[in-house]
């Protein structure tokens, strides 16, 4: 016979009881599981085996309208399907019925199961998607270090050589990684996806921002952008394979806008998930830039209880206590990095266009977004005025960005080596390199925030769960 593997749904009758009602007559006959047909049911493993058996205590009965249909409802049936599942998968072949819980059931239940039990010994394994640097990453895992749990960092990709390297040798969030932890440096659209762990509680997406930010054309914005348009095909993948317990993607503010959003979150839902989303931006939190960023934090049905409203991570704000004057290098007033930068002041006599030459004061705390391309000098872009000649000006040195990113001193200085030429097997300066990694990352401090709030609260939920039902 053709063997059939089809989804029902679980029903619960008035006494708490969870049911399973298979009214598939035609399936059930070519199963030899006709009217009357005596059977048994036994449990193996995840599943249940339901086989043809003349003094089986169940049996096969016949509607009204005589249809056949098999009804299982008992305490042993509701154990095995517990209280919150949807779905089952009862497999039909020649006398047998094999019926698990469906497949996105037992994925959802494994990793709340794993990320439970994890948080109960204080610790949570995490991963990374479109890693970059790993700022976002390393930002994450300061949070929840502040909230009392050891991040163990498990999986991270990142295809650029020079991020994932920075990353993989110089980011402090590997120094407590897992065994079997993994670093993909490849394209997540072509690589072997079975090489992606599972085991991950916490997974961190720098969404690719391209494709939605103000600075590319409306024309080729979105799914219509050549390049990276359909790569939230690959982060759904990703996120498939992956399977976590919690999400959190950060993306340019346009992406809540856009197709690649709305696919994205409709494959959260279908795999289990509940989301909430916000914006943060650095000056809110204490960080220099005027950076503000999309978030998205999705948990799996199951941990709903354990995290609190999103928004109350702007309950967290507050201003920036260094200045200008606390992350600058002491350069000479002739310093060969003083330059005129005509193209840009005459920006200034240009009154159609909103970029103008931005001159940022030792006694500043907040300075507009440093982009990617900043070593490209544009208008809009942060300058500091020479003390001595108000005709020339410079962009902030890679120290100094590494400064506004609040990074540790290796990966500052391994960035900084970068920038200078110096940094192992390199046989030119690459500033430009150097900029473009702290450019497109995230401003550090919202990020922190966001998780420390999150987690924090999930500890103290969970830990409160754990005792009433150690009590009870």
């Amino acid at each position: 016979m053709l063997t059939q593997a089809i989804k029902y749904k679980i029903g619960t009758l008035s006494n708490g009881n969870r049911r399973i009602y298979i009214p598939h007559t035609e399936a059930l006959n070519d199963a030899n599981f006709s009217s009357e047909t005596r059977y048994r049911v036994d449990l193996k493993g995840k599943e249940l085996i339901l086989t043809p058996s003349t003094d089986g205590p169940n049996k096969v009965f016949a509607t009204s309208r005589g249809e056949n249909v098999i009804e299982l409802s008992n305490k042993q049936i509701t154990a095995f399907l517990g209280q919150n599942s949807e779905y089952i998968t009862a497999t039909l072949k020649k006398n047998l019925i094999r019926i698990s819980l469906h497949y996105q059931e037992q994925r959802q239940i494994t990793r709340e199961q794993h990320f439970k039990a994890n948080l109960g010994r204080l610790t949570l394994t995490n991963g990374s998607l479109y890693a970059g640097p790993g700022i976002l990453s390393l930002s994450m895992h300061d949070g929840m270090k502040q909230a009392g749990i050891k991040p163990v960092m498990k999986f991270a990709n990142e295809i650029d050589p020079l991020a994932a390297r920075i990353n993989a040798q110089y980011n402090p969030i590997w120094k407590s990684s897992h065994p079997s932890a993994l670093f993909l440096q490849d394209s997540i659209e072509s690589c072997d996806l079975s090489l992606l762990p599972t085991g991950i509680d916490h997974l961190d997406i720098g969404q690719v921002c391209t494709p939605y930010s103000n600075m590319t054309p409306k024309a080729i914005r979105d799914i219509n952008h050549k390049k990276s348009g359909c790569l939230f095909l690959s982060t759904v993948n990703a996120i498939a394979k992956i399977n976590p317990a919690t999400i959190t993607l950060e993306c340019t503010t346009l992406f809540k806008d856009s197709v690649a959003y709305k696919s994205i979150t409709h494959a959260l839902q279908i795999y289990g998930y509940q989301f909430q989303c916000t914006e943060l931006k650095g000056t809110d939190f204490g960080d220099f830039e005027h950076r503000n960023r999309f978030c998205l934090f999705a948990y799996s049905n199951g941990l709903s209880d354990l995290f609190p409203c999103i928004e109350t991570v702007h309950q967290h704000r507050r201003n920036n206590e260094q200045t200008i004057a606390d992350i600058k290098e002491p350069l000479s007033d002739d310093h060969h990095s003083w330059k005129s930068y005509e193209h840009v002041k005459r920006r200034d006599e240009m009154d159609n266009l909103g970029y103008k030459n931005i001159l940022i004061k030792d006694t500043d705390n907040k300075i507009p977004a440093i982009v990617g391309g900043y070593a490209s000098p544009k208008a809009g872009a942060p300058f500091l005025p020479n003390p001595s000649n108000k005709d020339k000006q410079r962009l902030l040195t890679v120290l100094e960005h590494c400064r506004i990113r609040k990074l540790p001193q290796a990966m500052t200085d391994a960035i900084v080596s970068l920038g200078s030429g110096s940094l192992s097997g390199q046989s030119r300066t690459n500033v430009s390199a150097a900029h473009r990694l702290l450019g497109v990352s995230v401003s550090p401090t919202p990020w922190h925030v966001l998780s420390y709030v999150l987690f924090s609260h999930a500890l103290a939920k969970f830990s409160k769960q754990d005792s009433l039902f150690i009590a009870a």
